[in-house]
Protein backbone atom coordinates (compact mmCIF):
# COMPACT_ATOMS: atom_id res chain seq x y z
CA UNK A 1 0.00 0.00 0.00
CA UNK A 2 1.30 3.13 -0.97
CA UNK A 3 2.06 5.80 1.88
CA UNK A 4 2.89 8.55 -0.55
CA UNK A 5 1.68 9.22 -4.38
CA UNK A 6 2.25 11.84 -6.61
CA UNK A 7 0.91 11.86 -10.26
CA UNK A 8 1.65 14.90 -12.76
CA UNK A 9 2.53 17.38 -10.08
CA UNK A 10 4.02 20.55 -11.42
CA UNK A 11 5.01 23.57 -9.42
CA UNK A 12 5.99 27.34 -10.88
CA UNK A 13 7.43 29.74 -9.42
CA UNK A 14 7.81 33.90 -10.46
CA UNK A 15 11.03 35.63 -10.34
CA UNK A 16 10.49 39.30 -10.06
CA UNK A 17 13.97 41.01 -11.72
CA UNK A 18 15.53 43.58 -9.82
CA UNK A 19 14.15 46.01 -7.17
CA UNK A 20 11.23 47.99 -7.15
CA UNK A 21 7.97 49.65 -6.08
CA UNK A 22 5.36 47.92 -5.03
CA UNK A 23 3.48 49.51 -7.73
CA UNK A 24 6.06 49.19 -10.56
CA UNK A 25 6.29 45.73 -9.65
CA UNK A 26 2.25 44.69 -9.93
CA UNK A 27 2.16 46.85 -13.38
CA UNK A 28 5.66 46.88 -15.11
CA UNK A 29 8.38 44.61 -13.49
CA UNK A 30 9.21 41.77 -15.65
CA UNK A 31 9.00 38.72 -14.30
CA UNK A 32 10.70 35.08 -14.63
CA UNK A 33 8.34 31.95 -14.13
CA UNK A 34 10.80 29.03 -12.90
CA UNK A 35 9.47 25.86 -13.58
CA UNK A 36 10.47 24.16 -10.06
CA UNK A 37 8.74 20.21 -10.40
CA UNK A 38 7.81 19.35 -13.93
CA UNK A 39 5.64 16.33 -14.19
CA UNK A 40 6.33 14.80 -11.25
CA UNK A 41 5.00 11.28 -10.51
CA UNK A 42 6.40 8.52 -8.55
CA UNK A 43 4.62 6.65 -4.99
CA UNK A 44 6.39 5.72 -1.64
CA UNK A 45 5.27 1.97 -0.44
CA UNK A 46 4.68 2.06 3.43
CA UNK A 47 7.66 0.97 5.26
CA UNK A 48 9.83 2.48 2.68
CA UNK A 49 12.75 4.69 3.47
CA UNK A 50 13.74 7.02 -0.45
CA UNK A 51 16.25 9.29 -0.76
CA UNK A 52 15.88 12.25 -3.02
CA UNK A 53 19.30 13.58 -4.69
CA UNK A 54 20.22 16.14 -7.05
CA UNK A 55 21.92 19.43 -7.34
CA UNK A 56 20.50 22.61 -5.76
CA UNK A 57 17.70 24.34 -7.48
CA UNK A 58 16.79 20.62 -8.80
CA UNK A 59 13.45 20.44 -7.33
CA UNK A 60 14.35 18.55 -3.99
CA UNK A 61 13.07 20.82 -1.19
CA UNK A 62 10.22 21.76 -3.36
CA UNK A 63 8.82 18.34 -3.99
CA UNK A 64 9.07 17.82 0.05
CA UNK A 65 7.02 20.85 0.76
CA UNK A 66 4.56 19.94 -1.99
CA UNK A 67 4.42 16.55 0.05
CA UNK A 68 3.98 18.26 3.36
CA UNK A 69 1.29 20.81 2.41
CA UNK A 70 3.74 23.80 2.98
CA UNK A 71 3.58 24.50 -0.48
CA UNK A 72 0.28 24.22 -2.99
CA UNK A 73 1.05 22.57 -6.33
CA UNK A 74 0.15 23.98 -9.40
CA UNK A 75 -1.21 20.75 -11.45
CA UNK A 76 -1.00 17.34 -10.87
CA UNK A 77 -2.66 15.22 -7.33
CA UNK A 78 -0.83 14.36 -3.93
CA UNK A 79 -2.05 11.57 -2.01
CA UNK A 80 -0.57 10.97 1.62
CA UNK A 81 -1.84 8.34 3.81
CA UNK A 82 -1.28 9.28 7.77
CA UNK A 83 0.18 11.79 10.01
CA UNK A 84 2.91 13.63 8.16
CA UNK A 85 5.83 15.35 10.23
CA UNK A 86 8.58 17.41 8.30
CA UNK A 87 11.72 18.75 8.78
CA UNK A 88 12.50 20.66 5.81
CA UNK A 89 13.80 24.03 7.18
CA UNK A 90 15.59 25.29 9.32
CA UNK A 91 13.52 26.79 12.38
CA UNK A 92 10.37 26.32 10.19
CA UNK A 93 7.40 26.22 11.73
CA UNK A 94 9.54 27.62 15.28
CA UNK A 95 8.32 31.12 16.12
CA UNK A 96 11.39 33.07 17.12
CA UNK A 97 10.13 34.90 20.12
CA UNK A 98 8.52 31.90 21.72
CA UNK A 99 10.36 29.68 23.79
CA UNK A 100 11.20 26.39 22.90
CA UNK A 101 8.89 24.72 24.91
CA UNK A 102 6.02 26.69 23.71
CA UNK A 103 6.99 26.04 20.21
CA UNK A 104 6.64 22.36 21.26
CA UNK A 105 3.45 22.51 21.86
CA UNK A 106 2.62 24.50 19.70
CA UNK A 107 4.12 22.57 16.65
CA UNK A 108 2.54 19.55 18.07
CA UNK A 109 -0.80 21.14 18.59
CA UNK A 110 -0.58 22.12 14.64
CA UNK A 111 -0.58 18.62 13.92
CA UNK A 112 -3.53 17.62 15.73
CA UNK A 113 -2.30 16.97 19.29
CA UNK A 114 -3.85 17.68 22.42
CA UNK A 115 -2.00 19.02 25.25
CA UNK A 116 -2.15 15.65 26.90
CA UNK A 117 -0.61 13.52 24.07
CA UNK A 118 2.13 16.57 23.66
CA UNK A 119 2.43 16.12 28.07
CA UNK A 120 3.73 12.63 27.30
CA UNK A 121 6.64 13.07 25.29
CA UNK A 122 7.66 16.40 26.40
CA UNK A 123 10.48 14.76 28.74
CA UNK A 124 11.39 12.62 25.69
CA UNK A 125 11.40 15.19 23.09
CA UNK A 126 14.01 17.69 25.88
CA UNK A 127 15.94 15.04 26.71
CA UNK A 128 16.72 13.91 22.70
CA UNK A 129 17.54 17.65 21.95
CA UNK A 130 19.63 18.08 24.94
CA UNK A 131 19.94 22.21 24.89
CA UNK A 132 19.72 22.42 28.72
CA UNK A 133 18.39 25.52 30.12
CA UNK A 134 17.83 27.07 26.51
CA UNK A 135 14.50 25.14 26.56
CA UNK A 136 13.38 27.77 28.06
CA UNK A 137 14.85 31.09 26.06
CA UNK A 138 13.30 32.24 22.62
CA UNK A 139 13.82 30.44 19.71
CA UNK A 140 15.78 33.37 18.37
CA UNK A 141 18.77 33.18 21.10
CA UNK A 142 19.89 29.62 19.56
CA UNK A 143 22.64 28.37 17.42
CA UNK A 144 21.22 26.85 13.90
CA UNK A 145 22.34 23.56 15.45
CA UNK A 146 20.12 24.32 17.98
CA UNK A 147 17.38 24.64 15.99
CA UNK A 148 17.69 21.70 14.49
CA UNK A 149 18.02 19.74 17.82
CA UNK A 150 14.79 21.23 18.70
CA UNK A 151 13.22 20.28 15.49
CA UNK A 152 14.15 16.79 14.72
CA UNK A 153 13.69 15.72 18.90
CA UNK A 154 9.76 17.48 17.86
CA UNK A 155 9.09 16.13 14.46
CA UNK A 156 10.55 12.18 14.85
CA UNK A 157 8.97 12.15 19.39
CA UNK A 158 5.26 13.18 17.64
CA UNK A 159 5.55 9.69 16.27
CA UNK A 160 4.45 10.90 12.60
CA UNK A 161 3.63 7.80 10.19
CA UNK A 162 5.15 9.28 7.22
CA UNK A 163 8.86 11.39 8.08
CA UNK A 164 10.24 14.05 5.51
CA UNK A 165 13.69 15.41 5.94
CA UNK A 166 15.68 18.08 4.26
CA UNK A 167 19.31 17.98 4.94
CA UNK A 168 19.48 18.05 8.59
CA UNK A 169 22.48 16.21 8.83
CA UNK A 170 24.27 19.03 7.67
CA UNK A 171 23.80 21.51 11.21
CA UNK A 172 24.87 19.66 14.36
CA UNK A 173 27.93 18.09 15.55
CA UNK A 174 28.77 14.35 15.27
CA UNK A 175 27.63 13.16 18.51
CA UNK A 176 23.81 14.43 17.38
CA UNK A 177 24.13 13.20 13.82
CA UNK A 178 24.78 9.73 15.21
CA UNK A 179 22.01 9.56 18.05
CA UNK A 180 19.52 10.78 14.75
CA UNK A 181 21.02 8.58 12.28
CA UNK A 182 20.39 5.69 15.46
CA UNK A 183 16.55 7.29 16.14
CA UNK A 184 15.72 6.92 12.16
CA UNK A 185 16.65 3.06 12.14
CA UNK A 186 14.31 2.65 15.38
CA UNK A 187 11.67 4.55 13.32
CA UNK A 188 12.50 2.32 10.12
CA UNK A 189 12.34 -0.43 12.08
CA UNK A 190 8.36 0.46 13.16
CA UNK A 191 7.47 0.20 9.77
CA UNK A 192 7.21 3.89 8.60
CA UNK A 193 7.61 6.18 6.18
CA UNK A 194 10.79 8.28 4.88
CA UNK A 195 11.25 10.43 2.66
CA UNK A 196 15.27 12.13 2.71
CA UNK A 197 16.78 14.84 1.04
CA UNK A 198 20.46 14.89 1.53
CA UNK A 199 24.10 16.06 -0.40
CA UNK A 200 25.19 13.11 1.83
CA UNK A 201 25.73 10.44 -0.76
CA UNK A 202 27.09 7.91 1.88
CA UNK A 203 24.08 8.79 4.31
CA UNK A 204 21.39 8.20 1.29
CA UNK A 205 23.25 4.94 0.34
CA UNK A 206 23.18 3.80 4.06
CA UNK A 207 19.35 4.70 4.81
CA UNK A 208 17.77 4.23 1.55
CA UNK A 209 17.08 1.38 -0.44
CA UNK A 210 15.71 3.27 -3.33
CA UNK A 211 16.38 6.81 -4.59
CA UNK A 212 15.35 9.37 -7.36
CA UNK A 213 17.27 11.88 -8.87
CA UNK A 214 15.99 15.07 -9.77
CA UNK A 215 17.44 17.39 -12.38
CA UNK A 216 15.93 20.52 -13.35
CA UNK A 217 12.56 19.88 -12.18
CA UNK A 218 12.30 16.10 -13.31
CA UNK A 219 12.92 12.70 -12.35
CA UNK A 220 15.70 11.85 -14.91
CA UNK A 221 16.58 8.01 -12.82
CA UNK A 222 15.45 6.06 -10.15
CA UNK A 223 16.41 2.68 -9.20
CA UNK A 224 18.56 1.03 -6.44
CA UNK A 225 20.69 3.15 -4.17
CA UNK A 226 23.96 2.37 -5.25
CA UNK A 227 22.97 2.48 -9.12
CA UNK A 228 21.48 5.95 -8.83
CA UNK A 229 23.91 8.02 -6.51
CA UNK A 230 27.14 6.19 -9.30
CA UNK A 231 24.59 7.85 -12.22
CA UNK A 232 24.62 11.12 -10.18
CA UNK A 233 28.47 11.47 -9.20
CA UNK A 234 29.68 10.53 -13.36
CA UNK A 235 26.91 12.39 -15.30
CA UNK A 236 26.47 15.41 -12.72
CA UNK A 237 29.11 16.00 -10.55
CA UNK A 238 32.58 14.73 -11.44
CA UNK A 239 34.16 16.70 -13.55
CA UNK A 240 36.94 14.69 -16.12
CA UNK A 241 39.89 14.14 -13.44
CA UNK A 242 36.39 12.65 -11.55
CA UNK A 243 36.93 15.79 -8.96
CA UNK A 244 35.10 18.03 -6.67
CA UNK A 245 35.25 20.05 -4.21
CA UNK A 246 32.83 21.33 -1.29
CA UNK A 247 33.97 24.11 1.03
CA UNK A 248 32.67 24.89 4.62
CA UNK A 249 31.42 27.95 5.31
CA UNK A 250 34.65 28.66 7.02
CA UNK A 251 37.66 29.00 4.53
CA UNK A 252 40.27 29.16 7.55
CA UNK A 253 41.94 26.23 5.83
CA UNK A 254 42.57 25.68 2.06
CA UNK A 255 43.65 22.77 0.10
CA UNK A 256 46.23 23.92 -2.23
CA UNK A 257 47.29 20.91 -4.14
CA UNK A 258 47.14 16.72 -3.73
CA UNK A 259 49.95 14.82 -5.24
CA UNK A 260 50.18 10.99 -5.74
CA UNK A 261 53.39 9.68 -5.79
CA UNK A 262 54.36 5.79 -6.26
CA UNK A 263 57.78 3.59 -5.93
CA UNK A 264 59.49 5.57 -8.66
CA UNK A 265 59.08 8.47 -6.14
CA UNK A 266 57.13 10.76 -9.25
CA UNK A 267 53.74 11.68 -9.39
CA UNK A 268 51.65 9.87 -11.23
CA UNK A 269 47.43 8.51 -11.22
CA UNK A 270 48.22 4.77 -12.55
CA UNK A 271 49.57 2.08 -9.92
CA UNK A 272 50.38 -1.04 -9.63
CA UNK A 273 48.62 -3.95 -6.70
CA UNK A 274 51.23 -3.60 -3.70
CA UNK A 275 52.62 -1.01 -4.73
CA UNK A 276 53.48 1.37 -1.97
CA UNK A 277 51.34 4.72 -1.93
CA UNK A 278 52.24 8.49 -0.51
CA UNK A 279 49.98 10.86 -0.74
CA UNK A 280 50.78 14.34 -0.28
CA UNK A 281 48.27 17.03 0.74
CA UNK A 282 49.71 20.89 0.50
CA UNK A 283 47.49 23.34 2.39
CA UNK A 284 46.87 26.86 3.37
CA UNK A 285 46.28 28.10 6.39
CA UNK A 286 44.80 31.73 5.87
CA UNK A 287 43.62 32.69 9.85
CA UNK A 288 46.76 31.65 12.18
CA UNK A 289 47.34 29.03 14.67
CA UNK A 290 44.93 26.29 14.17
CA UNK A 291 44.19 22.94 15.91
CA UNK A 292 42.86 20.52 12.15
CA UNK A 293 42.27 17.46 11.49
CA UNK A 294 43.15 15.90 8.44
CA UNK A 295 41.16 12.80 6.72
CA UNK A 296 41.25 10.73 4.18
CA UNK A 297 39.15 7.88 2.36
CA UNK A 298 39.09 5.68 -0.11
CA UNK A 299 35.80 4.26 -2.79
CA UNK A 300 35.64 1.88 -4.83
CA UNK A 301 34.42 2.14 -8.34
CA UNK A 302 30.89 1.27 -6.80
CA UNK A 303 30.87 4.21 -4.12
CA UNK A 304 31.59 1.26 -1.58
CA UNK A 305 33.33 2.77 1.32
CA UNK A 306 37.07 1.00 2.00
CA UNK A 307 38.75 3.11 4.59
CA UNK A 308 39.04 6.24 6.30
CA UNK A 309 41.65 7.93 8.50
CA UNK A 310 41.92 11.31 9.85
CA UNK A 311 44.95 12.64 12.10
CA UNK A 312 44.93 14.01 15.09
CA UNK A 313 44.67 17.58 16.03
CA UNK A 314 47.87 19.06 14.16
CA UNK A 315 48.83 22.58 15.36
CA UNK A 316 48.92 24.62 11.80
CA UNK A 317 50.43 28.08 11.65
CA UNK A 318 49.37 31.08 8.98
CA UNK A 319 51.34 30.14 5.74
CA UNK A 320 51.37 26.66 3.76
CA UNK A 321 52.49 23.74 5.04
CA UNK A 322 51.70 19.17 3.84
CA UNK A 323 50.83 16.60 5.39
CA UNK A 324 52.05 13.49 3.62
CA UNK A 325 49.78 9.71 3.87
CA UNK A 326 51.79 6.78 3.65
CA UNK A 327 50.27 3.97 2.15
CA UNK A 328 52.49 0.92 2.68
CA UNK A 329 51.11 -1.91 0.18
CA UNK A 330 48.04 -1.03 -2.19
CA UNK A 331 45.32 -4.06 -2.23
CA UNK A 332 44.39 -6.16 -4.84
CA UNK A 333 41.52 -4.41 -5.93
CA UNK A 334 42.24 -3.95 -9.76
CA UNK A 335 40.35 -0.69 -11.17
CA UNK A 336 39.85 2.86 -10.45
CA UNK A 337 39.82 4.02 -6.34
CA UNK A 338 38.23 7.59 -5.77
CA UNK A 339 40.40 9.00 -2.66
CA UNK A 340 38.82 12.17 -0.80
CA UNK A 341 40.34 14.52 1.44
CA UNK A 342 39.38 16.91 3.94
CA UNK A 343 40.10 19.02 6.13
CA UNK A 344 38.38 20.51 9.63
CA UNK A 345 38.17 21.60 13.03
CA UNK A 346 40.30 19.57 15.95
CA UNK A 347 37.13 18.22 16.71
CA UNK A 348 36.06 17.44 13.24
CA UNK A 349 32.40 19.51 13.39
CA UNK A 350 33.58 22.39 11.34
CA UNK A 351 34.61 21.84 7.58
CA UNK A 352 37.21 23.60 6.05
CA UNK A 353 37.52 22.46 3.09
CA UNK A 354 37.53 18.98 1.37
CA UNK A 355 38.11 17.34 -2.19
CA UNK A 356 36.63 14.43 -2.97
CA UNK A 357 36.84 11.73 -5.89
CA UNK A 358 40.17 11.99 -6.65
CA UNK A 359 40.38 8.72 -9.36
CA UNK A 360 43.18 6.78 -9.30
CA UNK A 361 44.07 3.40 -11.62
CA UNK A 362 45.33 0.79 -10.35
CA UNK A 363 46.53 -2.90 -12.37
CA UNK A 364 48.13 -5.74 -11.99
CA UNK A 365 46.98 -9.31 -11.72
CA UNK A 366 44.93 -9.93 -8.88
CA UNK A 367 46.05 -12.69 -6.03
CA UNK A 368 43.33 -15.83 -5.02
CA UNK A 369 42.19 -12.92 -1.86
CA UNK A 370 38.29 -11.69 -2.59
CA UNK A 371 36.82 -9.23 -0.67
CA UNK A 372 37.30 -5.77 0.43
CA UNK A 373 39.65 -6.08 3.32
CA UNK A 374 43.30 -7.29 2.69
CA UNK A 375 43.90 -8.72 6.01
CA UNK A 376 46.92 -9.80 4.71
CA UNK A 377 46.66 -13.41 5.89
CA UNK A 378 49.20 -16.16 5.67
CA UNK A 379 49.84 -19.60 5.64
CA UNK A 380 52.32 -22.49 6.61
CA UNK A 381 51.88 -26.13 6.16
CA UNK A 382 53.38 -29.16 8.48
CA UNK A 383 53.28 -32.53 8.41
CA UNK A 384 52.04 -34.50 11.62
Amino acid sequence: MDAIKLLNVSKKYTLIQGFSSLIKTLLFQKRQKILALNKITFSVKKGETVGIIGENGSGKSTLLKVIAGITKQDKGEILVDGRVGSLIELGAGFHPDMTGEENIYSNAALLGYTKEEIGERYNQIVDFADIGNYIRQPVKTYSSGMVVRLGFAVAIHLNPDVLLIDEVFSVGDEHFQRKSIAKISEFQKKDKTLVLVSHNLFLVKELCKKVYLLNKGRIVKSGEAVDVINHYLHHYVLDEKATFRKRGKSKKILIKKIEFIGDTKRKKLKFKINEPLDIIVTYENREGNLPSSFGISITDKNGLNLYGFSTDPIQTSKGKGRVKFYISSLPPIEGKLYFSFGIADMVRTIRYDSIENQEIEVKGEPTFYKGIVNFNCRYEHKRL
